[in-house]
């Protein structure tokens, strides 16, 4: 090609003034330039980045609210909707035929708005960008609605005497909205307390020993229902040990011949429940009173 338009260059070299020969030249190189680049969009339009489209771009949705309802829904709906083709609901769209899952290239939708023949002319033609949008659509699977997901969060660990836990879903739904939460326990002893299970928070008190289950769901604006768990692990408060002083030590002298002696005693994480002295050293003649109570 490059050898062919040299070979015209030179041969209107010899009938052409310069100026004019020039003019030739810098029109060829634009005109080049121009399909070049024409092909280069072209080539990006029909590439595999496409796929990358964000899903609520290509969620039925969209397409029905960007697409469908601004340049089709005029002919296509009603009792005697244009060529039989009826596009007034997602079940009336799958049941014509024109849409056919994961085959963008079968569905006469697809390829009727790629022609430019939906809607026919002097209707404004569907911009590339939305009929790519549609393509991805079905080549995805042409699915009415994207189902929601939810996350219950990390398993919890909890002792007997914590305070009440609040556990948060996280919940979205790219092409609608989420219109309901539901918690229940699964698994595990009765006699916990709960609040707050129609919400996306869940309140949970009164703790019991054991191991439990929890389950959230959420339903989306279609419908779906999207579910998730968490475990809990509810153990016996840990126990630090009691501290005890019996005091000084004494010295009595005969014929003084008794002594009170009087423990103090503390628990930082609980009370003293009982007492108990006894003699570990000396002569077995003493007389003890009041072994198990505070004083001796």
């Amino acid at each position: 090609m490059v050898f062919i338009y040299l070979s015209i260059c030179l041969f209107l070299a010899d009938k052409l003034d310069v100026a004019r020969l020039n003019k030739i030249i810098l029109f060829s190189f634009l005109s080049a330039f121009l399909l070049l680049q024409g092909c280069s969009e072209l080539e990006s339009f029909n590439g595999e980045s496409s796929s990358q489209l964000d899903p609520l771009l290509t969620s039925f949705n969209s397409i029905d609210r960007d697409i469908i309802q601004p340049n089709c829904i005029a002919c296509h709906s009603g009792p005697a909707p244009l060529g039989n083709l009826d596009l007034s609901s997602y079940e009336n769209i799958i049941a014509s035929g024109s849409v056919v899952p994961n085959q963008p290239n079968a569905s006469t939708f697809y390829t009727e708005i790629l022609n430019n023949e939906m809607p026919p002319p002097p209707s404004a033609p569907v911009s590339p960008s939305n009929i790519e949008r549609v393509r991805v659509w079905i080549s995805r699977g042409a699915i009415e609605n994207e189902a929601p997901t939810v996350d219950a969060g990390a398993d919890r660990n909890v002792i007997l005497t914590s305070a009440p836990l609040i556990v948060t879903a996280n919940a979205s739904d790219i092409d609608g909205n989420i219109i309901s939460y539901s918690w229940i326990q699964t698994s595990g002893p009765a006699g916990l307390l709960l609040s707050g299970q129609n919400t996306q928070s869940l309140q949970i008190s009164n703790f019991v020993l054991g191991t439990f289950t929890f389950t959230v769901s959420v339903v989306d604006d279609y419908g779906d229902v999207a579910t998730d768990t968490f475990n809990l692990s509810v153990t016996a408060s840990p126990n630090n040990p009691p501290n005890v002083n019996a005091g000084v030590d004494q010295t009595i002298q005969l014929p003084t011949n008794s002594v009170m002696i009087t423990a103090a005693a503390s628990d930082s994480d609980g009370t003293i429940a009982s007492y108990s002295w006894l003699q570990a050293l000396g002569p077995s003649t003493a007389v003890l009173s009041g072994e198990n109570t505070q004083t001796l």
